[in-house]
């Protein structure tokens, strides 16, 4: 999805419109053979509804997770996990900062990948990469 979040707003009302247009057609047209797509339409509202209240709990936990790791001054401190880009726990989620100095390259890749993030780049950059997105700031 390349970073951008659809606007499920917008994606929503297109169909709920589409919907009740088809509903609108059904009633003027009886003659159509019969085909519950309206009901389908709102169906579908119903589960971009779900998606949408689903992906902004998602982000709101990593945003949270970022702050909270932004504050970290010591790399005994204890990280605050971030969700997958499944929206799920990450098994085995870094307990420390220091846990990132010990991450040979497939446990990097294997963050990184979990995370969303690009796999590409020697193993000090991709290491960075998880720095910066799990919001550490000072490690």
């Amino acid at each position: 999805m390349d970073g951008q979040v659809p606007d499920f707003d917008i994606l929503a009302n297109s169909m709920r419109a589409s919907a009740n247009g088809m509903q609108q057609a059904a009633t003027e047209l009886p003659n159509l053979p019969v085909i519950n797509v309206a009901a389908q339409l709102n169906r579908l509202v119903g589960e971009i509804g779900d998606l949408r209240m689903g992906h902004e709990g998602f982000t709101d936990t990593n945003n949270f997770a970022r702050i909270m790791n932004s504050k970290i001054t010591s790399d005994t401190t204890p990280l605050e996990p971030l969700l997958g880009r499944d929206g799920k726990e990450i098994p085995n989620f870094l307990e420390t900062s220091a846990d990132i100095h010990d991450m040979d390259s497939a446990a990097v890749n294997n963050l990184l990948n979990s995370l969303g993030l690009p796999l590409g780049g020697r193993i000090e950059v991709r290491k960075n990469r998880i720095r910066r997105h799990i919001g550490l700031t000072v490690l």
